[in-house]
């Protein structure tokens, strides 16, 4: 986004430097495809527009042999590809934003996604289709239906705008202004607080943790694992999707998880629904206390499994505080 806002102001960009985004970004996260995306759409808007549409294509088509360069190579696109297509159902973060019950749920996001789209609604109306930025109206539109089809996606949609937006709608001062110093620096002044001060007045008052930090007590099952180490329990754990990273890295060398937050790129998915339905007690449950059995459960004690346990015969609850619980074979 840097990159082409810089050359939509002007100042060209080489390139190697897309290029070289590109593999650092590869080489840290599976979001790089919104990159190639991203590439891909310029490309045809330009084409539309009769711009330099090749010079985009064969950014695009550097960009993406650039994605080889890891140390997995091709496997990458096999790993990426297969997560793009994965179900997620069950994460609220990948299901679209609710606007009826939980209309509380992401304020930030919805003032925001209405704010941008009342304001391009107004400066289409007043500069019509073909005098406004179409660029960057198409862009703002595709990452806008990107975060209304999931929530994970909210982020990229308030960068994109972040971005963009401001763009659409400049916002000029006097000449005098512009060349005398000091008063130079109080519009630049009063510009920051036009943005600044809705932004975190905004963050204040709407529902949610605004600005401070949340780290609930149950993030990470810390007792329980520690307990684990403790007696040297070693083996299998059966273990749910929230904790399993924990554990992971944690228990390394001495226990193997049932499921952690890699669910879309090594697990498959009727794994996570099998590992769901037990933590959830639905459906044969009980299946995976025997295949393949485990040598230990962590089960947070809210879970409706955690009461069915308790009455299972092979089963010991070993330990448990407020929150968690540890079951062994008996």
């Amino acid at each position: 986004v840097c990159w082409f806002q810089r050359e939509r102001q002007g100042r060209p960009v080489p390139t190697f430097l897309y290029v070289l985004t590109m593999i650092v970004w590869a080489n840290l996260h599976g979001g790089f495809v919104v990159g190639l995306g991203w590439l891909l759409v310029v490309t045809v808007i330009e084409w539309s527009h009769q711009g330099s549409w090749k010079k985009w294509a064969i950014r695009s088509g550097l960009c993406a042999l650039a994605t080889l360069i890891n140390p997995f190579g091709w496997q990458l696109w096999i790993a990426t590809g297969r997560a793009l297509l994965t179900t997620r159902r069950g994460f609220n973060e990948w299901a679209p934003v609710s606007w009826g019950s939980d209309a509380l749920n992401y304020p930030g996001f919805k003032l925001l996604f209405l704010g941008v789209l009342v304001a391009l609604a107004i400066q289409i109306y007043r500069k019509g289709w073909q005098r406004i930025d179409r660029p960057g109206v198409i862009l703002l539109g595709v990452f806008m239906v990107l975060a209304l089809i999931s929530a994970r996606h909210t982020s990229l949609f308030a960068v994109v705008a972040g971005a963009l937006a401001p763009g659409l709608f400049p916002f000029r001062w006097t000449y005098a202004l512009q060349v005398r110093p000091l008063r130079r620096l109080v519009a630049v002044g009063i510009n920051f607080a036009l943005v600044l001060v809705p932004l975190y007045t905004a963050l204040r008052i709407l529902p949610g943790a605004g600005l401070d930090l949340e780290y609930p007590h149950v993030a990470c099952p810390v007792e329980a694992v520690a307990y684990l180490q403790r007696e040297n329990i070693r083996g299998k754990l059966l273990v749910p999707f929230n904790y399993g990273s924990y554990a992971l890295w944690e228990l390394r060398g001495k226990m193997r998880v049932s499921m952690d937050g890699r669910y879309d790129l090594v697990y498959r998915p009727e794994t996570y629904r099998r590992v769901d339905d037990f933590f959830y007690a639905r459906g044969e449950w009980p299946k995976l206390l025997t295949t393949p059995a485990p040598d230990a459960i962590l089960v947070p004690r809210s879970d409706d499994v955690y009461f069915k346990l308790r009455e299972e015969p092979g089963w010991t609850e070993a330990w448990h505080d407020p929150w968690d619980a540890v079951f062994l074979p008996r």
